[in-house]
């Protein structure tokens, strides 16, 4: 569905209603739920990244 959503708005408006996207309340909240649910594994593993590039810049 992002991704989706992702193409429509970048596609420079080409379709028809490219520019503007409605969802009702509970696709936003299943959207905002499996954002969240990959957002922090997604934040730890490169903050894990970023820690072992330093280590390997600084030995």
């Amino acid at each position: 569905m992002v991704r989706l959503l992702v193409h429509c708005l970048t596609d420079g408006g080409t379709r028809l209603g490219a520019d503007t996207v409605a969802f009702d309340y509970e696709t936003s909240h299943g959207i905002v739920r499996n954002l969240r649910s990959i957002g922090t594994p997604y934040n730890q593993s490169v903050a894990a990244l970023n820690t072992i590039d330093k280590v390997a810049r600084e030995s």
